[in-house]
């Protein structure tokens, strides 16, 4: 992973933790939310573990055999607050 970061969605203005890929990282994470998008909820879920605690479990939406590359964005019902220490989290574990 290159970063993550605490940001303002551009639709809705909602609070967001982008997180840019190094061309590794890029490719490890399409393989993986490849097999995840065509799974059955919860199963179309990946989790970010850091430390051996899980501190996310995004669903991840693209079709089925489409993996996410470059970067992705988590999104929730966070405050800009609780995204900055999501964010941190996801940069503490690189």
């Amino acid at each position: 992973m290159a970063t993550a970061e605490a940001k303002t969605s551009e639709r809705g203005g909602q609070p967001i933790v982008s997180i840019t890929f190094t061309a590794d990282g890029s490719q490890a994470f399409e393989a993986l939310t490849k097999e995840a998008a065509c799974a059955q909820d919860p199963a179309n879920r990946i989790v970010v573990i850091v430390d051996g605690e899980v501190i996310s479990a995004p669903v991840v939406s693209p079709a089925c055999g489409e993996g996410i590359t470059g970067g992705t964005d988590i999104q929730g019902n966070f405050t800009m607050d609780e995204a900055r220490a999501l964010a941190k989290s996801i940069d503490l574990g690189r």
